[in-house]
């Protein structure tokens, strides 16, 4: 017999914590996934339209397979030589644009996001930072400040400046380019506060969708002249995709794919860094099942470039990766 949910909900808070949410006012109790359905404990069929579900759908029969097979033959950390994640750093960074070439395994979307901003910093010897109001990049001290609504009371780091976010509903201008020139203005002026402040500008980072501020109808290359702007400024751009928005570009690049992630088309940039939920086609997942260990370091870059971190979500076929170049290397972080 399935406990209750109330059972279940006294538990989670005993060891997880008050703070940790549930969704719905009812919480569902899923016991199992196969391709696109979830079941609940009383036998109840789910679509899954929301878990970022990857394209081979959940307990893929192959990937199943994969993971076993690599489980059952090694699981350790990345010290030592392997072919799997050589493959694997290869085959993912073959369908990069360039200079993007080589990789940094992570365990995060926070994490990720993390390293960006030391990069960022070890790069411009600067710490400011702009995000939008309406944000989330992740849970670390760090990377927390970035969102406006979640910064803990106490803490005092005075580094980022919020931008509005842009909202279709209630545009900032009338027509398409002045809604895009006020945003772009917006960072500029940010830019200058934070110069103004002492900090300095090392970088912005954004959703190019804007997935968690509601993922707005913007028209073709809004964030053009926004990049430019923060080229402009020496600071780096660390484009952070949800999963909703990754999914789309994590396909061969004959198929407007990571090649088109790099050039983000519909944004009008090239982003400096991106950080996003990969989703792997079932091939891709074999060549690296069982190898999701931290901290990995590849380099097979080039003596310039930019940096791509892409991280490991929590549904299955989602892999951690910080893909970069040789600039960041050597610097103490």
């Amino acid at each position: 017999m399935s406990p209750s949910i109330s059972e279940l909900l006294e538990r989670r808070t005993q060891v997880l914590g008050p703070n940790m949410a549930t969704f719905y006012e009812d919480p569902l109790h899923i016991t199992r996934g196969e391709g696109v359905w979830l079941w609940d404990a009383d036998g109840r069929k789910y679509l899954d339209c929301y878990n970022n579900v990857p394209h081979v759908g959940h307990c893929h029969p192959r990937v199943v397979e994969a993971i076993c097979q690599q489980a059952a033959t090694l699981n350790t950390h990345t010290r030592y030589l392997h072919e799997g994640i050589l493959n694997y750093a290869e085959r993912l960074t073959a369908t990069m644009a360039d200079p993007l070439d080589s990789l940094i395994m992570v365990c995060t979307g926070s994490e990720a996001n993390d390293i960006a901003l030391r990069m960022a910093q070890a790069v411009t010897g600067k710490t400011g930072v702009i995000a939008t109001d309406a944000t989330y990049h992740g849970n670390t001290a760090t990377v927390s400040r970035l969102s406006k609504g979640k910064r803990p009371s106490f803490d005092t780091v005075d580094n980022v400046c919020y931008v509005p976010a842009p909202d279709s509903y209630r545009p900032f201008a009338e027509t398409p380019e002045d809604f895009a020139a006020s945003f772009s203005q917006n960072v500029r002026e940010a830019i200058a506060a934070l110069e103004k402040s002492g900090h300095g500008f090392s970088a912005l980072i954004l959703c190019p969708y804007f997935g968690n501020e509601g993922f707005p109808s913007l028209p073709d290359g809004f964030l053009h002249e926004t990049a430019k702007a923060v080229h402009d400024a020496g600071g780096l751009l660390i484009a952070d995709y949800l999963p909703a928005a990754m999914d789309w570009h994590c396909r061969p690049r004959d198929a407007g794919g990571l090649d088109a992630l790099l050039g983000v088309r519909s944004s009008g940039i090239v982003a400096d860094f991106v950080d996003g939920k990969a989703t792997l086609s079932d091939t891709d997942q074999e060549i690296l099942a069982g190898l999701s260990s931290a901290g990995v370091e590849v380099t097979t870059g080039r003596a310039t470039g930019r940096f791509l971190p892409a991280t490991r979500g929590d549904g299955p076929g989602q892999w951690p990766a910080l893909v970069t170049n040789r600039v960041g290397k050597g610097r103490t972080l």
